[in-house]
């Protein structure tokens, strides 16, 4: 079972001033929510085959409908408030690691260390990604939001790294390649963090999805390697 948010998701919680009825949090209701919260990434590691909705959170933290509805207005809303923390946990981690520009003669190594920690991120993860993507294919415009904002750092992260890191902002070309890039490995971790294909590519590939990672990293660094060379990407 994958550990719950910890002291990201109470600082979360304290950002939070108000309820939806207008009242000022104190410290009983930032506890409350934060319960909510909580009870809602354990509904979800759970995976089980109960429906992922308000009222199965609202039994797992022993509360009525009426109290949770005092902090949350639906499912959508519930959902952003858990991928808070996530979207915290990503700054320290993966992201972290693009801040810098990578030196040519490291890009092999510094590829594979990032893609590591974003697949780390990923399976740390997985159970409240898969579903803020289920509920963004399924037409939730709160939760596609919260999709391509989390995208877009990967996308201008790798941009940047295919640059000569001078400061001169990505071409269009460059964001393209990011763009296709980085669709790469978030498709790519996203079937990995999923426990059915874990066992199938144990079973393919002898090496389970350390070898796509591998594969991954590797076109990642060919690419950076082969546009900072050329300028014109993978030919």
């Amino acid at each position: 079972m994958q550990p719950l948010p910890g002291p990201s998701l109470a600082q979360a919680s304290q950002d939070v001033s108000y309820n939806l009825n207008g009242q000022r949090l104190g410290r009983k209701g930032r506890e409350t929510r934060e319960r909510i919260v909580r009870a809602a990434v354990e509904v979800l590691v759970e995976e089980s085959d109960e429906p992922f909705t308000l009222s199965a959170v609202a039994r797992q933290a022993s509360l009525g409908m009426s109290s949770l509805y005092n902090y949350f207005t639906d499912l959508s809303e519930l959902m952003a408030a858990v991928l808070d923390p996530v979207s915290a946990s990503a700054k320290e981690t993966w992201l972290a690691e693009l801040a810098c520009h990578w030196p040519d003669d490291e890009i092999a190594e510094r590829c594979l260390r990032f893609w590591n920690l974003y697949a780390g991120f990923w399976s740390q993860n997985a159970a409240v990604l898969h579903q803020r993507n289920r509920m963004s294919d399924a037409g939730d415009e709160r939760m596609l939001a919260c999709r391509i904002e989390a995208g877009l750092p990967l996308m201008d992260g790798i941009a940047t790294q295919l640059g000569r890191g001078d400061g001169t902002k990505p071409s269009d070309e460059e964001r393209a390649l990011a763009s296709v890039l980085g669709t790469m490995m978030e498709r790519t971790v996203t079937v990995q963090s999923q426990p059915n294909y874990r066992s199938y590519t144990a079973g393919s590939f002898g090496r389970g999805t350390s070898a796509l990672g591998n594969a991954g990293s590797r076109l990642l660094a060919l690419a950076i390697s082969d546009w900072r060379k050329t300028g014109t990407g993978l030919r």
